[in-house]
């Protein structure tokens, strides 16, 4: 993933949009992933400890807040650096700059959970609930506003808010990647204080 270093994948001089999708669909499902496997270790810990977790509110909203943090940094990360590098493809005219590029990828990397979201809009479709399933396990990184919809508690418009997170994080590290602009940089480190130099005369 972002935050580890790939050594297959090397520079070929191309940059297409079906590559920075596939990034951003590579992280949600790994995502959702870990999300599963955290749910069974919690489930293991339950059996060991005699204990309920996974029924807790509480635990589920941590769980559900670590992979939304994972999810977010990392679809950053990848789409800054792609950013980045389209920056030095288009300077040696390798490429064109595109900047309508991260919102088509960050929607294509969604389209699964797009189409099911217009299924679940019509009940009288025999797809819906299927869809409405598919949308529970799909999205479980943020489960939050899918549930709410689940219970009857919000509108079914609820069901598009996932899609959207990722394009846009995806469009804004893109272009601040673009820029060379290092927001992250500015989080975590800090800039050294400068120090007065003071000559003494004798």
């Amino acid at each position: 993933m972002a935050l580890f270093k790939r050594n297959w994948e090397k520079e070929s001089g191309k940059s297409t949009v079906f590559r920075l999708a596939f990034k951003v669909f590579y992280v949600h499902i790994m995502t959702v992933i870990i999300w599963v496997v955290i749910s069974f270790i919690l489930i293991g810990l339950e059996n060991l400890l005699k204990t309920q977790l996974t029924s807790k509110p509480w635990v589920i909203g941590l769980i559900n807040i670590i992979c939304l943090a994972f999810y977010l940094l990392d679809v950053y990360v990848e789409s800054w650096r792609t950013g980045a590098r389209d920056l030095n493809l288009v300077n040696f005219q390798h490429i064109d700059y595109n900047p309508a590029k991260p919102v088509i990828a960050g929607f294509a990397s969604q389209i699964l959970g797009l189409i099911a979201a217009v299924i679940a809009l019509f009940d009288s479709l025999s797809l819906s609930f299927l869809a409405k399933r598919f949308l529970t396990f799909f999205y479980l990184n943020f489960l939050y506003p899918i549930s709410l919809v689940n219970k009857g508690e919000a509108s079914k418009i609820f069901y598009f808010i996932p899609i959207l997170i990722g394009p846009v994080v995806c469009t804004l590290a893109y272009h601040l990647g673009y820029k060379e602009i290092r927001v992250l940089d500015k989080l975590m480190y800090k800039k050294p204080e400068k120090k007065n130099d003071r000559t003494f005369k004798r």
